[in-house]
């Protein structure tokens, strides 16, 4: 009995690193996508900028 509740508790403690591990990693994955979004949209954004400024100085 008392092996059991010990066997337990270190599977418990397991899961507990295992589940804390994934969260990190899917925190990771979403922080690097966020990240390579919001590049694209600045990128964009300066792009039709320029090109905005170029239509004026073309006038």
């Amino acid at each position: 009995s008392e092996q059991l509740v010990r066997w337990l508790s270190a599977a418990q403690s397991l899961l507990y690193i295992l589940l804390s591990k994934l969260y990190f990693l899917a925190a990771q994955q979403l922080a690097e996508f966020s990240n390579a979004f919001f590049q694209n949209v600045l990128q964009r954004r300066s792009a039709s900028f320029q090109n905005v400024l170029q239509r004026r100085s073309a006038k």
